[in-house]
């Protein structure tokens, strides 16, 4: 795959893969797959599950809008990821929200201050003005 952005060793993010990707030879070295994206957008890929599984991996769909980034989003998608086999591969259409919400389940761990995150985000090329990074940065101690 070739648009993955490494958060860390453990958690990555992509836009969408192409059918053609999902497979284990091409899913490798992944464990588990999240796909952000909600079945009634353009370009989801209604297999992807099957295909997922079919490699040996695990796969969660945690429909999640690309511009609505609430406590709740940021809660929910650190919950449901938490125990998935890791390294753990996040999508979405793009992969904007996959980036700041892979931060997110990274920083649940590591626990991390506020510029730390700024300088993962920008060091995996995720853009400061994404929803769902503001909204965590948002709640990281650092400065402001």
């Amino acid at each position: 795959m070739s648009n993955v952005k490494w958060i860390s060793d453990a958690w990555a993010a992509s836009d969408q893969p192409g059918e053609d990707e999902l497979t284990s030879a091409r899913l490798a070295p992944f464990r588990s797959v999240v796909n952000l994206r909600s079945p009634s957008e353009q370009g989801f890929l209604q297999q992807e599950q099957a295909l997922v599984e079919a490699a040996g991996l695990r796969y969660v769909n945690l429909p999640v809008s690309p511009t609505e980034a609430t406590e709740e989003i940021l809660d929910r998608v650190v919950e449901e990821t938490r125990d998935l086999p890791q390294p753990v591969l996040f999508h979405c259409a793009a992969g904007a929200r996959a980036g700041g919400l892979a931060l997110a389940a990274w920083a649940e761990g590591e626990k991390p201050d506020r510029r730390s995150v700024e300088e993962r985000a920008q060091a995996a090329g995720v853009k400061p003005e994404q929803p769902h990074l503001k909204r965590l940065l948002a709640r990281l101690p650092g400065d402001r």
